[in-house]
């Protein structure tokens, strides 16, 4: 698991303030996402198999939803401040998130080719952003969207390899990281149409009053979540490894 992403400071709707809660909450999913890295690593590199698994799993995946639900709900309010010029601001937004997907897949292709990234949650949020653009103005159909989705993960169905994008991996596929259209985009349309809900007209259901200490510093890392993203891993396994926890996968 690995986390996203993602709204630049330039993101938030003209006029309006920048909503601190939200880079807060985007700031807590980068912390479980360290948490959630950090242990993978072990068990990858160290000889941990423990940290992959059981409960340690459902906390990668928890973390990889709130990742993905705010990204949806930064959506709305992204899509509420471009509204002249809101495909080409989509487009650039999209390729800057798919392109930086596709530097971890390079990288994970030499690391560690049994397992690499094919389709992660930096490719979700990247191509989700453009699938999602006709429903964000239509918040009751991106909610059904996102339960169709959501549901349509649960069927026994396989794919050949070449659509691993889709979902529905064969049987004994393996990845570092894996988030595939079925079932995540649900979770990304989902937090589209909470979006509407928290966000209506663009500003918070309720005053939000300014934030404390540990809020801001939240939000501070909530604002460089892409910038963190792509340096964090790198500087994880080099840490464990000169502390001897773990071997370097050269």
């Amino acid at each position: 698991m690995t986390s996203q992403p993602l709204m630049d400071p330039a993101d938030k709707p003209a006029g309006l303030p920048r909503f601190w809660t939200l880079d807060a909450l985007r700031g807590v999913a980068l912390c479980m996402m360290l948490l959630s890295n950090a242990l993978f690593d072990l068990a990858l590199f160290g000889g941990r198999p423990e940290f992959a698994a059981g409960g340690w799993l459902l906390f990668a995946r928890a973390t990889a939803t709130l990742f993905i639900l705010v990204a949806g709900v930064s959506l709305t309010l992204k899509y509420r401040k471009h509204r002249q010029d809101r495909y080409p601001a989509f487009l650039r937004r999209a390729a800057k998130v798919f392109g930086a997907g596709l530097l971890i897949t390079a990288v994970t292709v030499l690391l560690v080719p049994g397992q690499y990234v094919a389709f992660g949650i930096l490719h979700l949020i990247g191509f989700g952003t453009l699938l999602a653009l006709p429903l964000l103005a239509r918040p009751r159909l991106a909610l059904l969207a996102g339960v169709l989705l959501l549901a349509a993960g649960l069927l026994p169905v396989s794919l050949p390899a070449g659509l691993l994008w889709v979902g529905f991996p064969l049987a004994g596929y393996q990845s570092v990281d894996y988030t595939p259209l079925i079932p995540w985009l649900g979770i990304l349309l989902l937090g589209a149409a909470a979006g509407h809900a928290l966000f209506p007209g663009g500003r918070p259901r309720k005053p939000v009053s300014p934030p404390p200490l540990p809020g801001r510093a939240l939000a501070f890392l909530g604002r460089h979540t892409l910038l963190l993203y792509l340096v964090h891993q790198p500087l994880l396994v080099a840490g464990f490894w000169l502390l001897g926890w773990a071997a370097l996968p050269l």
